[in-house]
């Protein structure tokens, strides 16, 4: 049974007045007696009062076309709407979660402010994120596989930095690789710093002295860190580097020893090798000779000749096409490892 008060409700010809101490029915409906009388839910009533609020309670349903609902109880959190001529409630479909404001559609069990079990279409529009950005169309599908521990591309190429990568995988900077693993599994640095210089003119080292060997022609200089005026290395990046040179001497006195340094004025010698001639007219290190070392940023490298054999000695050797120094007869050459 469900009441209503109303302050004024017209009921056909039924009058319900206050008295003083009771209500009392003056007129009955459809031959009723007493304080409670029922009438049918299509039925016409109105009640007339000036003062007072009286009390209507009525058993079965009364239809949304009278003022009613359509229904006789509503479960909590249902979500009413109105279907096929009454007032309804699908939990499953329609659900809200008034405790934490949260409503479900398709769930009756939100976990987040809006919760959607089922497909969302949109067509105008598109979807507004936070930021700001607006998302119209569907986001292209991944080629990557992940795992809990990982990711993962099993067919293709992966570029980072270039958009063609050549390679299984090719990291670019600038519109430059810089490295690469190739379909042959090699990995390949070219942009890794490396460096190899030569003489050009024979060059004449005087007894006792230590010199500089004039490496006046650059043979590849990745990084540009090769000064042919200074003869000088000057590493751009910290780490570890090998270095190797070879040096090619004219007429060398009996019993004249030879030094082979790569120089750095701030660590010193950092590869060296020395040999001893005791015959013959010419002399060329059994090298070349190598050797790994650290260098910091802005620290050089020089290969420098020491000779002690008491007359000058000529270092290199006059190619017969060119006229020049043989590029094999006096060159050094510095990588960068790591």
């Amino acid at each position: 049974m469900k009441s209503r008060s109303l302050l004024s409700f017209l009921i056909g010809s039924l009058l319900l007045v206050p008295f003083a101490s009771t209500n009392a029915v003056i007129k009955s409906l459809n031959d009723q007696k007493g304080h409670e009388q029922f009438f049918a839910n299509d039925a016409n009533v109105g009640i007339g009062s000036a003062d007072n609020v009286h009390t209507i309670n009525w058993t079965g349903v009364l239809q949304p076309s009278r003022g009613g609902t359509g229904a006789s109880s509503f479960a909590t959190s249902s979500v009413l709407f109105f279907s096929r001529g009454k007032i309804s409630e699908n939990n499953s479909a329609f659900f809200w979660d008034d405790v934490n404001s949260r409503l479900g559609i398709g769930t009756s069990n939100p976990v987040s402010t809006l919760t959607v079990v089922g497909e969302i279409r949109t067509t105008m529009g598109g979807i507004r994120f936070p930021d700001g950005t607006v998302q119209t169309t569907a986001a292209t599908p991944s080629q990557w596989t992940t795992t809990s521990t990982g990711i993962y591309f099993n067919s293709g190429n992966v570029g980072i930095g270039t958009a063609n990568p050549s390679g299984p995988l090719e990291v670019s900077s600038a519109g430059n690789s810089v490295f690469k693993v190739g379909t042959d599994g090699i990995v390949n640095i070219p942009r890794q710093s490396a460096v190899k210089a030569h003489i050009r003119f024979l060059q004449t080292i005087n007894s006792g002295e230590t010199a500089t060997v004039n490496l006046d022609v650059v043979d590849w200089d990745t990084q540009g860190e090769f000064d042919p005026v200074a003869y000088a290395f000057t590493a751009k990046q910290p780490g570890y580097y090998l270095g190797c040179a070879n040096v090619y001497w004219q007429n060398p006195p009996d019993q004249m020893n030879h030094i082979v340094i790569g120089a750095s004025p701030t660590r010193g010698n950092v590869f060296m090798s020395s040999w001893k001639r005791t015959s013959g007219a010419h002399g060329q290190a059994t090298g070349p000779y190598c050797g790994v070392f650290p260098l910091g940023a802005g620290e050089s490298v020089y290969l420098t000749v020491f000779q002690n054999s008491g007359s000058p000695v000529t270092v290199g050797e006059i190619h017969s096409a060119t006229g020049e120094a043989d590029r094999e007869s006096a060159w050094m050459s510095i990588t960068k490892l790591f």
